[in-house]
């Protein structure tokens, strides 16, 4: 019965794996994760990571993103198609950044909030 009921929740599953230290689990769920946040973030609700100390609900994520990546975000113009497939770009690339250098999320987000 106990793995049945493991086997239907897969947030238990995806939290048991992450604590259990699971290389796999984390290099393939984290960045996903990550880049779900910044998309949210700053195409969704239009976040600019360069406003770090504006206090919002982004902020620390953004503080976060600004510890690993130091990339100049794309200034807005009138097409919005492009101002997006910019920001997607740049999202990309913050996300390949913290894949390669294998940044722990829990520590550098807790950094992030008592800034």
């Amino acid at each position: 019965p106990a793995a049945i009921q493991t086997a239907r929740d897969p947030v238990q599953q995806a939290e048991t794996a992450y604590q259990s230290g699971n290389d796999t689990f984390r290099s393939l769920i984290l960045p996903e994760a990550l880049r779900a946040i910044l998309t949210r973030a700053l195409i969704v609700d239009g976040e600019n990571p360069d406003d770090v100390d504006d206090g919002g609900n982004w902020t620390p994520w953004m503080r976060y993103v600004k510890e690993f990546y130091r990339e100049e975000f794309p200034q807005a113009n009138h097409n919005a198609d492009q101002n997006n497939a910019a920001i997607s770009d740049w999202i990309d690339g913050a996300v390949a950044t913290f894949t390669t250098q294998r940044f722990r999320a829990k520590s550098f987000y807790e950094g992030a909030q008592r800034k």
